[in-house]
């Protein structure tokens, strides 16, 4: 498989298209069942064998996996931002509701 330019470019003109299409997406965790569900479309219209299918999408898994694994390595990395004066906190934080 050759290799794909994935670009911060590509994924916000993504994101602002699930946008337009639906404002839930605003929460990355839609835009992300969306974009799953386009993967298993896309997956399943190829002509192939259901056997050969259904391996491809575990490849394809395996790969978004390896992305997040590469993702969260970065994060990791990254400098502690300053930690907050608590004198300033504001707010409340509530958790998604599943």
């Amino acid at each position: 498989m050759e290799p794909i330019n994935l670009s911060r470019e590509l994924v916000q003109k993504l994101m602002h298209v699930l946008n337009e299409h639906d404002a839930q997406c605003q929460d990355t965790l839609i835009s992300a069942q969306y974009l799953a569900a386009v993967l298993g479309l896309l997956v399943g219209s190829i002509d192939r064998p259901s056997e050969e299918k259904e391996e491809l999408l575990r490849e394809i898994n395996a790969f978004s996996g390896h992305v997040m694994s590469d993702i969260m390595g970065q994060a990791q990395q990254r400098p502690a931002p300053p930690a907050a004066d608590p004198s300033k906190a504001f707010g409340i934080w509530k958790p998604p509701s599943a």
